[in-house]
């Protein structure tokens, strides 16, 4: 647990973890104090828990897998398998709305992707 308070002039972060002797710094500005803090206790935690080292599977990968082994068994397989080659196609998807934008008129369409989403993140 982190808790900051005011030295002098400065802000200083106490952070003290279990299995960790307590860290202290000393920063300019309160919110610089806090991103430490809070950056180093997840660091801590990942160290802690082993979570750093695991690899996590890209989300192309989650779809080309889901593709593979889900939407094959599926009777809407080939409207399925074309959404997410037309996915996959646009690697911007995953950083904006892009799609979105442009199946603005069909909401079917959209709710259709978002189901395929929620499917894949909860069987995955």
């Amino acid at each position: 647990m982190a808790y900051i308070r005011r030295r002098k002039a400065l802000w200083q972060t106490v952070i003290r973890v279990q299995g960790y002797p307590p860290i202290t710094k000393k920063f300019k500005t309160k919110i610089d104090a806090q991103r430490y803090s809070r950056d180093l206790e997840n660091k801590l935690f990942r160290d802690k828990h082993d979570i750093a080292k695991k690899k996590f599977p890209i989300m192309c990968d989650v779809l080309i897998r889901y593709r593979d082994e889900v939407t094959a068994h599926k009777r809407s397989k080939e409207m399925e398998t074309k959404l997410i080659k037309y996915i996959l196609s646009k690697s911007k998807f995953f950083y904006s709305y892009e799609i979105f934008k442009k199946y603005n008129q069909s909401i079917f369409v959209i709710v259709h992707i978002i189901n395929i989403l929620i499917k894949i993140f909860f069987s995955a």
